[in-house]
């Protein structure tokens, strides 16, 4: 049996391809905790997004949307180099994790409020 160059290159590359299947159906290392960013996302985790509803009256829905207007406009004139447009679900997320950290007690009076 003869082997050309060709035909020797060609079973090189389908031996890396099959080595970069079986590489990819291994299951990643997944963190113990995720690590999160100053404004609630997270960053570089297997967790991901998942789209979900709220329901909010008009008046509700311009509140929420007013907030993360606000911070973008004020990091525009305040010229932050480093922050980043906030969107409806960062406002939401950042609140969620401002809420799962107050004591019984704060969150109480913060909801009551």
């Amino acid at each position: 049996m003869q082997f050309s160059r060709r035909s020797l290159k060609e079973s090189q590359e389908k031996l890396k391809s099959a080595e970069a299947f079986v590489d990819a159906a291994e299951p990643k290392k997944i963190p113990p905790k995720t690590e999160r960013r100053g404004r609630g996302k997270p960053r570089k985790s297997e967790e991901l997004t998942k789209p979900v509803s709220v329901s909010l009256t008009k008046t509700d829905l311009k509140t929420l949307d007013d907030q993360f207007k606000r911070y973008n406009m004020l990091t525009y004139m305040l010229q932050h180099d480093n922050s980043k447009s906030l969107n409806r679900s960062d406002i939401v997320r950042i609140m969620a994790n401002r809420l799962s950290v107050m004591s019984d007690n704060e969150f109480i009076e913060f909801i009551l409020d």
